[in-house]
């Protein structure tokens, strides 16, 4: 495999401009926050035609989600755990485990407890992805595991196409980690205790989405496990 560099076109990555070539990733989330109401019309010379389908697809059955639609199953993550502290969380040192503790009283929501916690030390980005650890429970000791199998202790097939299946049989015979197209192969083929458990946090991550959309729209998402492979 050869790597080639590609230039950034278009707007720079922190950009908020929505409006002109190629704006950023970021630009487009801040624009959908808004919920602009002529967000279809905005999007269209924004977007890569095929991207904007699948967007305004979801969005028309789907609520988007932002970190503040997380406050209030985070602030109960929070104060389950306080008095054990936080440094077993993935990110977390001891002394970002103390501000929480000291902070706890003051939570609010999501985004104003970051900017309480942050500080010349403590980037935003950094304190947001510790929270999310809480939340979703990821713990330092997992993560051990996953980097050292490159966070691939398994392939999931979320489809393929059907004059492929010669090919997909024969990765499934000789790739080195398990390839799971059901639920069902990963009782099978997960025997290690902790390949296993990150196939339960995909899970309950999956979960957490799930409610924080029935939450927000009353809108019920099929589980992702529960998707079968897509056939073309």
């Amino acid at each position: 495999m050869q790597v080639h560099s590609i230039l950034r076109q278009g707007e720079g990555y922190h950009s908020d401009c929505v409006h002109q070539a190629m704006p950023s990733a970021s630009a487009i989330r801040r624009f959908l926050a808004g919920q602009p109401a002529d967000y279809a019309h905005t999007l269209e010379p924004a977007m890569p035609d095929a991207a904007r389908r699948l967007l305004l697809d979801y969005a028309g059955r789907y609520p988007f989600l932002y970190e503040d639609d997380c406050s209030q199953m985070l602030h109960y993550s929070l104060l389950k755990n306080a008095a054990d502290g936080f440094a077993r969380y993935a990110d977390c040192s001891p002394e970002l485990s103390d501000k929480i503790i000291r902070n706890l009283n003051g939570y609010t929501g999501f985004t104003d407890f970051c900017t309480r916690l942050k500080s010349k030390d403590l980037a935003y980005t950094r304190i947001s992805r510790v929270l999310l650890h809480i939340l979703l429970e990821v713990r330092q000791d997992s993560c051990v595991y996953w980097r050292s199998h490159s966070y691939m202790p398994y392939a999931r097939m979320l489809g393929f196409r059907k004059q492929s299946q010669a090919l997909l049989s024969h990765i499934k015979k000789h790739a080195s980690i398990p390839l799971l197209a059901r639920p069902a192969d990963a009782k099978k083929n997960l025997s290690d205790t902790d390949a296993a458990d990150f196939y339960r946090k995909h899970g309950f991550a999956d979960a957490v989405y799930r409610a924080l959309v029935l939450g927000k729209s009353g809108c019920k998402l099929k589980h992702e496990f529960e998707q079968p492979p897509i056939i073309i």
